[in-house]
């Protein structure tokens, strides 16, 4: 009876660590999600965030991530409503989890400007920009937010900006062109 319990116990304590050994984290099931994202398995990828939400509901750059997944497919999809809608949800998910990311802000804002709510568009990009005030692309975003909505003066000074902490973007030639296309706008 003794030996059949030992043979219990140690067949069972093989089993238990085995399935240990197999069980996937909530960083595999993100770094699974991204490789899917990197080859446009977007379905696939947001079934890997989420489960690594699942395993771990404070996991901010899972719903970041889930929240591009949901993006990039909307984009695929002539700017499905629903997918941008749930990119938003996610992106404002992982803001609630940690305010201090300025990509996030970022990446809300562009949803919210693919959907045309330029104010709340605005809103992030300037939070993102106080966030982050040194990052010239902040700029160069929030300056396109600002001329879609209407606002040259201020597209033009967040262009300059941009030059300002990055001089290199003072050549390129799409920059020089906006620049061109604003001025002939404001007057």
């Amino acid at each position: 009876m003794m030996k059949k319990l030992f043979y219990f116990l140690v067949i069972a304590g093989f089993v238990f660590s085995f399935s240990f050994a197999f069980a996937q984290t909530a960083q595999d099931y993100f770094n699974s999600g991204n490789a899917e994202l990197k080859v446009q398995n977007y379905d696939k990828a947001i079934e890997f965030f989420t489960k690594a939400i699942e395993l771990n509901p404070k996991y901010d750059s899972a719903f970041c991530n889930r929240g591009t997944a949901y993006y990039n497919k909307a984009m695929l999809h002539t700017n499905d409503k629903e997918d941008l809608n749930l990119a938003i949800k996610d992106y404002t998910s992982a803001i609630e989890l940690n305010k201090y990311d300025p990509d996030y802000y970022l990446f809300r804002g562009s949803v919210y400007e693919k959907l045309g709510d330029y104010f709340k568009a605005l809103n992030d990009y300037d939070l993102a920009i106080t966030l982050n005030p040194q990052d010239e692309y902040y700029y160069l975003i929030r300056s396109q937010a600002l001329r879609n909505s209407g606002n040259y003066e201020k597209a033009l000074y967040d262009i300059y900006k941009a030059i300002d902490l990055d001089p290199s973007l003072k050549g390129d030639y799409n920059i020089q062109k906006e620049i061109k296309d604003l001025k002939f706008m404001i007057k």
